[in-house]
């Protein structure tokens, strides 16, 4: 019944499966790979480089701070210093002597607090020279003793680990420039937290006596008063520059951050906790206190604020919601990356879903570039496990390979257990500990088999080779392990690999805000080409709120993200697509709102490359007289590269090849020089000196870089309830993961097929149709005017209904408002026991309040005793409605406003659509198809199932919605015709032009398509795209539409049931949709006609207005409703037939009455009556007398005709047909003196392969013989055998359940030959199942005949009463039969006698069956997964129930379906089988709520199992060994031997005779219990785990 393609394969972490549809996305079990090993960084501790070999190593540069390092061997923290100053962007180089010091302007003496320097005279010298000329001397930690007074320190205090635990800066009254831009209202911005405070613990520190103090610290020991200065300045009598002391290592912090080895931050993540951020603020104010400089701003293009979207897709239902969430994101401006988790291992962790998620991946890849051409929504890993061990894994092998997703010597193959001692492999094997799963998991994990090589290198291998076969140019080149569980060795093994950064830890926890470069196993030795993007926020540590209130999500974070932009901070966000997704998309957006002003948008990966580029960027300059000329060498393009200079600056001139522009900047305390055009090389800039204050010069002056939000409206759609997830089915919630329910008196249950039935009361005297089914939307409200339509799937009887509503609430969403607005599904589809998709305008449902919408509701289902299945619940956003859409007048084609409707190439037709030849066919957004052609053969088709009216409702234009390269052009080509053979191509340029940035509506009338029938047409197909060659088309819509574009269609009128009873009545649409009328019998024209179809508003495109459209091909069509298919109706309380029609003014038609001309109606005559026309505008309403005409009866009652149309080819209309009491005859009726009606049979399926049957060639429905020549016969016991309307042979099965039918393959036997088994085309009673019996001979000469062998309908097909089933049987599924002796195929045990069974043909064919689950465990006693045979066990027993059951026990999708009734029992009989080897029997049952059933153990007492020995029995309830109140779907019971107790002596378990299943309750008869699997185990409960690759222990999400 599934009707999409990519919801329907899986829901989050349970289900995956491949898609089947257009879009055939690629196999990853067919590749292997990588086919190369990676170079092998090891994860070995690496020597400390030596600083003086690196590029930090630069000639004399006075524009940069130079770094002394006087032992660089014993302080190898250096390195710290150098990324932190390159980091907050302070040009910087290292020396190793003071007399190198004369060049610059900034000098740190780094010797951390593990080493004591000495310095000599000379260095004292040097360094004195140096503050005396105006430098800026910062000494680190200890000062040596000879400078104690250069620095202005009288004494110091080396602290111990554990002393002080916090700084707090002060305001400097003389140099409060080295403060500037602290926040001294805000604790954390003036406040540096050195959190762990443990004795040994924390960091060692020095504290010093001076005269001014720029900071003190807060200790938790006993401390000196004398000692409490952190950080000091001072300037010596005389000098012209000053000195500091820090008492903090810079290095040490940094490389103890990036490790995150001790807790030095007090908050995980979600806090303003800038942490050694604060000093190196300090060092960039100091730099820029010298009188020229210039910096590296942190953030492109001048913004205050990185801000990075990521979306976690760690479960399968994130994909479709990361859909919309990356469109919300683009909607609002902001760029995002996605993290790819590549499940390929089903574990008790996680179901492999990959996969199945590849079909969104490759949309994604179709999500616009950004301004600069990259990716706008970009892919990064996350990893292949996902395991809560990652961060202990070992490096592991770096030629570690993906070999087709299978545990094989050489493939990666992680696997996740449960740690539980109770289950197989749940303690583990490898040494590990035992973790939490992640936040709000219940369970604790081992995992075997991981390594930091095989989750870095395997799935980038998978992300990447897929992307490579999606034609893209992208690659991944960030990583984000799950649950930030960062190894070691992480970070090198992802620089081997090709990786430039990654987002795998918390700002808080490495204590900053901006990003970082890392280094081999974050130790403070080698640097590799890798940098990190610390996480801000997730969605795990928020309460979600969008709203503005103190405490709020939004709050809090809007002021996080407004402090971090105080210096240029990054700020990344994780949010998981996988629930409480309009919560989620509306912060997301109100976020973004709220930073746009300061904030860059970006996505990991771009960034990545940006700021790999700035770390490479060297900035130099040189001065003569008032001209400043500055170098800035560019490794490549880094645009949005912001300088920051002094204010006397004046950008004059920039070199050819290079563009930038001057503002204040962000922080407005220097200019900002703004690079938007950079490459490789040299940029040459000039500036003129002028007085602080001269304005920047207009021709200089940047514009606004903030990003604004997109003004084009992009589509997408959030999946609500898709009823697929045992999780969501258990916990009673929907894909959001929020509350999901019905009210007592409506019944629901998930269907097999993963769909939800919901069933009303059959109390007619009860209040059942009070009844309710509601879906939570969100956890706090959300504005749902942002979205269009609520859409869901329907499937619901003729004449039942439902209203559907939204329910808001207060501003506060604190008090649910009352809903004024109650929609009638009715209103919106045909209702007819099909599946239809309801589409319902959020300005139709009208909710109260809809900026505080939280439920979707259906309320009133009825009639009583209903079942309606619903599915796809969803909310969406469209952007672009098609002619024949939301009121628009027209028929819709194709507008792809479902993306599982193109991926599953299924247009508004129900036919094909799909591309040829193109490069890209990607919809990443709703009614956005972008196509790239890759040569001029590439072409879009749709074809209509058939041909279609494109005329009908007035239609005169094929209209198109295509936006394209400016100039450019499309061929399309119009068909007509069942084959499609009349076509006619027009090209696109005639009728409009393209244009690249709006979609242009190409409206070409049908006339212009010559030669072709537009009432009769067949498909579209657009080709011939111009140009070809990387040209992007998008494609909105096709479809017919009216003269006038956009026109509006008349509002639904009121459809008014026919008088009386109603025979046929269009406004039910049952006598159209069906071809049943009212009465139950045959309806409409046998297609006879022209064309015969319903009249229906455009707006509501399957709202009936009640009537038909009949338009005669000839004099002979006719229309018909049959009062009684068999025998008569008696009509004699009523005194007149009635019919409403109309048809062209003064034409005319016959009405045809058929009565029987006796009892039994064995015989008929017609009566008939002249109707005259007045007009389409003017129905007539014809009453004819059922009384008073002659040889007339009206007791006998068959059928109604009209024929005889004076005017064919020209529309004619009807109404209804009822009978009617108290109504004056107005149109007389005689015995027909006119030919009679023609019978037309309609179409009827046929078989393939060797026919037996073939019915619907057959003229009779008496024939005695089949296709090969043998016997056929019913012995008389059918109550009835006819032909029916469609040709195929109609069974009515007798009450007393005996009927049964044969035929015989010959007249002694016959082989199947190249078949393997039945094919048998039947539509059958809604419920009904029947037997299906063969026999054969079991000798070569074949006289000796074998058992018949049964399988039951049921186990192929479920009838619904509607539409036809084809069921293919193999012969594997009868046990034992020898196909080349086949003799008899017999159809028994009709479980709906008295009712039609309609078979279309039988043959021999070839049947491909797929498995339809996973065989039972060995060794198993019952397996119904590979067995069909209800009546015997897999070793060869019989089974049986001795009929007490309510029904025939049935295989019933692949489960033994038993209805007990007060006292029934099954049981089946064992040979002596010794299970003496194991301690448990399991029964996999499926339960109805609260039931029970007992299972009882048969042995023999003697060896050898004797006949007519004596037997023990034992028997044990299912309720000890059940814990859930209902077993919904199969579950395994585990029954300890050591349960069956003693029973007439001890029970022997090697030698059981038998097993049984009785004392069932309920016992009414209605009750099903299905048993799947019946085995012996040696484990207890989670023994079956390996072999449950549906099952997960941990379903979170």
């Amino acid at each position: 019944m599934k009707f999409f393609s990519l919801i329907r394969l899986v829901c989050a972490l349970l289900l995956s499966a491949a898609v089947a549809s257009a879009f055939l996305a690629p196999k990853i079990t067919d590749w292997t790979g990588p086919l190369t090993a990676t170079a092998n960084p090891g994860s070995d501790s690496q020597t400390p480089v030596n600083p003086f070999a690196t590029r930090y190593k630069n000639a004399d540069d006075a524009n940069r701070v130079a770094i002394f390092l006087p032992a660089w061997s014993k302080t190898p923290n250096w390195m710290g210093v150098v990324h932190g100053l390159r980091i907050i962007g302070v040009p910087a180089r290292v020396i190793n002597a003071t007399s190198q010091l004369t060049t610059s302007m900034v000098a740190i003496i780094y010797t951390g607090t593990e080493y004591t320097w000495v310095p000599t005279s000379l260095d004292i010298y040097y360094l004195e020279a140096f503050v005396s000329k105006g430098g800026q001397l910062i000494g680190m930690c200890n000062i040596p003793v000879s400078l104690r007074g250069l620095f202005g320190v009288v004494s110091q205090l080396e602290a111990a680990g554990g002393t002080r635990a916090a700084v707090e800066w002060f305001s400097v009254e003389r140099v409060p420039s080295i403060l500037r831009g602290m926040n001294f209202t805000e604790p954390n911005d003036y406040v540096t937290t050195i959190w762990d405070d443990s004795a040994g613990g924390g960091f060692q520190t020095v504290g010093y006596a001076s005269t001014v103090t720029v900071a003190g610290s807060t200790t938790t020991t006993y401390d000196l008063t004398t000692y409490r200065a952190a950080a000091t300045v001072f300037r010596p009598l005389g000098y012209a520059g000053d000195v500091y002391a820090i008492g903090m290592d810079l290095g040490y912090w940094y490389f103890r951050a990036m490790s995150e080895d001790t807790a030095i931050g007090y908050s995980y993540i979600g806090l303003f906790q800038p942490g050694y951020d604060t000093i190196l603020r300090i060092l960039k104010n100091i730099f820029m206190r010298t009188p020229d400089f210039i910096t590296i701003w942190t953030v492109p293009y001048n913004m205050g604020l990185t801000f990075l979207t990521t979306w976690d897709l760690d479960t399968a239902v994130a994909y479709p919601h990361g859909m919309a969430i990356a469109a919300a994101a683009l909607q609002a401006g902001a760029n995002g990356n996605f993290n790819m988790h590549t499940k390929y291992v089903s574990d008790a962790y996680e179901t492999d879903y990959f996969q199945y998620g590849t079909p969104y991946i490759y949309q994604i890849t179709g999500f616009p570039p950004d301004s600069a051409g990259r990716a706008s929504i970009d892919i990064a890993s996350h990893s292949v496990s996902h395991s809560p061990q990652a961060a202990g894994f070992p490096l592991g092998d770096n030629n570690i390979q993906f070999i087709k997703a299978q545990n094989v010597t050489g493939s990666y193959y992680p696997a996740i257990f449960v740690c539980d001692p109770t289950l197989k492999n749940g303690i583990p094997t490898n040494g590990v500990k035992c973790l939490r799963g992640g936040a709000g998991s219940n369970y604790s994990f081992w995992t075997l088999g991981g390594s930091v090589f095989g989750e870095v290198r395997v799935s980038k291998f998978l992300l990447d080779t897929l992307l490579a076969k999606y034609n893209t140019s992208m690659s991944v080149q960030t990583y984000r392990p799950g649950n930030l569980a960062f190894a070691k060795s992480q970070g090198q093994v992802a620089a081997a690999l090709g990786y430039i950064g990654g987002s795998s830890c918390t700002g808080n926890g490495h204590n900053t805000h901006l990003p970082f470069h890392a280094t081999h196993n974050r130790e403070n030795t080698v640097e590799i080409d890798y940098y990190e993007f610390p996480m801000s926020i997730s969605d795990g540590d928020m309460n979600m709120s969008s709203s503005y209130f103190p405490g709020s999500s939004l709050q809090r974070q809007s002021v996080v993200a407004k402090q971090i932009a105080g210096y240029g901070g990054i700020y990344t966000i994780l949010i998981h697509p996988s629930e409480l997704m309009f919560d989620k998309l509306q912060l997301q957006s109100a976020l973004h709102d709220e930073v746009r002003p300061y904030a860059f948008f970006a996505n990991t990966t771009g960034f990545a490359s940006w700021w790999r580029g700035r770390d490479y960027v060297e900035v130099s300059h040189s001065a003569s007289g008032f001209i400043i000329t500055a170098r800035v060498t560019f490794p490549g393009p880094v645009n949005g590269l912001t300088l920051q200079v002094p204010k006397t600056w004046h950008l004059a001139t920039v070199s050819a090849g290079y563009a930038a522009c001057q503002a204040i900047s962000y922080d407005t305390n220097t200019f900002a020089v703004v690079f938007t055009a950079t490459k490789s090389g040299t940029a040459i800039l000039t500036f003129n000196w002028e007085f602080e204050g001269f304005p920047i010069a207009a021709a200089q002056a940047c514009p606004s870089f903030a990003s604004p939000r997109n003004p084009q409206c992009f589509g997408y759609e959030v999946l609500v309830a898709s009823f697929m997830s045992t999780y969501t089915q258990l916990h009673a919630v929907n894909e959001l993961i929020l509350d999901q329910q019905s009210s007592p008196n409506l019944w629901t249950q998930y269907t097999t097929d993963q769909r939800l039935k919901l069933q009303t009361d059959g109390d007619p005297t009860s209040y059942s149709m009070q009844n309710s089914w509601y879906s939570t939307l969100s956890k706090f409200c959300f504005d749902i005017s942002v979205y269009s339509t609520v859409t869901f799937d329907l499937v619901a009887p003729p004449g039942s209904d439902f209203f559907v509503s939204l329910v808001s609430y207060d501003s506060g969403c604190n008090a649910a408002l009352a809903t004024t607005t109650y929609i009638r599904v009715s209103d919106y589809i045909i209702i007819d026991g099909k599946n239809r998709t309801v589409n319902i305008p959020i300005k139709d449902l009208n909710p109260a309040n809809s900026k505080n919408v939280k439920t979707l509701l259906f309320s009133n289902l009825a009639p009583e005793n209903t079942v309606f299945y619903l599915d796809n619940v969803l909310v969406k956003r469209r952007c672009v409605y098609a002619p024949g859409e939301r009121g628009l007048l027209g028929t819709t084609i194709d507008s792809f406003g479902s993306l599982d409707r193109w991926v599953s190439g299924i247009n508004s037709f129900g036919g094909a659509t799909d591309t040829v030849g193109m490069k890209f066919a990607r919809m990443p957004f709703l009614n956005q198809l972008v196509l790239e052609p890759a040569s001029a053969a590439s072409y879009f088709y749709s074809y209509f199932n058939g041909t279609v009216d494109g005329t009908v409702g007035g239609n005169t234009h094929l209209v198109i919605s295509m936006s394209g390269p400016a100039g450019g052009s499309f061929d399309v080509t119009l068909m007509s015709g069942v084959t499609g053979a009349a076509t006619k191509t027009l090209t696109s340029s005639a009728y409009g032009a393209l244009s690249p940035t709006a979609p242009t509506s190409f409206r070409i009338p049908l006339t212009a398509f010559a030669g072709v029938d537009a009432s009769a047409a067949y498909g579209v197909t657009l080709k011939n795209f111009n140009p070809f060659n990387n040209s992007k088309f998008t494609l909105s819509y096709v479809a017919f539409g009216p003269p006038t574009a956009d026109a509006l269609a008349p509002v639904r009128g009121v459809c008014i049931n026919p008088p009386g009873l109603a025979v046929s009545n269009f406004c039910s649409y049952k006598s159209y949709v069906e071809s049943v009328n009212e009465l139950g019998g045959a309806s409409g024209d046998d297609n006879t006609a022209a064309s015969f179809y319903p009249a229906l508003t455009a707006d509501k495109a399957a709202a009936p207005i009640g009537k038909v459209v009949i338009s005669p091909l000839l004099n002979t069509t006719y229309f018909k409703t049959i009062l009684a298919a068999k025998g008569c109706y008696a009509a004699t309380a009523y005194t007149g037939l009635q019919i409403k029609i109309a048809g062209p003014a003064g034409a005319t038609a016959r009405v045809i009455v058929k009565a029987g001309t006796a009892a039994g109606c064995a015989t008929s005559a017609s009566f008939a009556a002249k109707l005259s026309f007045t007009g389409l505008a003017t129905p007539i309403v014809a009453t004819l007398p059922l009384t008073g005409v002659a040889g007339f009866n009206a007791a006998y009652l068959q059928s109604v005709y009209v024929d005889g149309w004076s005017t064919t080819n020209s529309d004619h209309e009807i109404y209804y047909v009822s009978l009617v009491t108290g109504v004056t005859s107005n149109t007389p009726l005689a015995a027909s003196t006119g030919p009679d009606i023609v019978q037309r049979s309609t179409s009827c399926s046929t078989c393939t392969g060797t026919v037996l049957w073939n019915w619907c060639t057959e003229k009779t429905a008496t024939n005695t013989t089949n296709a090969l020549g043998g016997y056929t016969s019913d012995d008389s016991t059918m109550a009835a055998m006819f032909k029916g309307p469609t040709g195929a042979q109609q069974f009515i099965p007798a009450a007393d359940g005996s009927s049964y039918w044969y035929t015989l393959f010959s007249t002694t036997c016959r082989s199947a030959g190249t078949a393997n088994g039945l094919q048998i085309i039947v539509n059958a009673p809604a419920g009904s199942s029947f037997d299906i019996a063969l026999r054969y001979r079991t000798d070569a000469a074949c006289t000796t005949t074998g058992p018949e062998l049964t399988v039951n309908s049921a186990t192929y097909a479920t009838f619904d009463g509607l539409s036809t089933q084809n069921i293919t049987i193999p012969f594997a599924d009868f046990k034992g039969l020898d196909p080349t002796k086949l003799v008899s195929l017999s159809f028994q045990k009709f479980s709906i006698p008295g009712q039609a069974y309609s078979f279309s043909c039988i043959s021999l064919t070839a049947v491909t069956r797929p498995p339809q689950c996973l065989a039972c465990p060995a060794p198993a006693v019952l397996d119904f997964c590979t067995s069909s045979l209800p009546g015997s066990n897999m070793l060869g027993g019989a089974a049986s129930d001795d009929h007490t059951m309510a029904t025939n026990p049935a295989v019933v999708k692949n489960a033994l379906a038993l209805v007990p009734k007060d006292g029934a029992y099954w049981y089946t009989d064992l040979a002596c089988v010794d299970a003496s080897a194991f301690k448990y029997l399991v029964v996999t049952a499926a339960l109805p709520a609260g039931a029970s059933f007992n299972v009882e153990v048969q042995t023999a007492v003697d060896a050898g199992c004797p006949a007519g020995g004596v037997r023990n029995k034992a028997s044990v309830s299912s309720t000890s060994y059940v814990t859930s109140a209902a077993l919904t779907t199969a579950q395994d019971i585990f029954i300890p031997f050591t349960a069956f107790g003693l029973a007439n002596g001890a029970t022997n378990m090697a030698r059981v005779t038998g097993l049984s299943f009785s004392t069932f309750s309920p016992s009414d008869g209605t009750a099903t219990f299905s048993v799947k699997c019946m085995y012996w185990s040696q484990y207890g409960v989670g023994g079956a785990m390996k072999r449950r690759k549906a099952r997960s222990f941990d379903e979170e999400l």
